[in-house]
């Protein structure tokens, strides 16, 4: 399943994804109901509301410049990210959650 227009930046169109299999999606809400969610942008205070509990987040996740109240809403949910990088050799795993 991917969001309508998901690829619009990288040059692929809805038509690219469904020819490969995936389900178009045109509520954001029903993509943030998968229990594993991809995102090439960071999460943001606008996906809050849609996080579910103990999903898996894969995404550029930069603690260091994450906004407390963001990390500790992600924490609240049960989180795991799983930091997106553009390099090839390197990933992590991050475990987002009170202990």
């Amino acid at each position: 399943m991917i969001e309508h227009n998901a690829g619009e930046a990288a040059h692929y169109g809805d038509k690219d994804y469904s020819e490969a299999g995936a389900r178009i999606i045109y509520e954001k809400a029903e993509v943030y109901k998968c229990p594993t969610l991809i995102k090439s942008a960071p999460v943001v205070e606008e996906d809050l509301p849609l996080l579910q509990m103990n999903q898996t987040i894969i995404s550029p996740i930069h603690l260091s410049a994450l906004k407390s109240e963001l990390l500790q809403k992600m924490m609240e949910k049960r989180s795991t990210g799983i930091h997106l990088k553009t390099s090839r050799t390197k990933v992590a795993v991050i475990r987002l959650f009170e202990v």
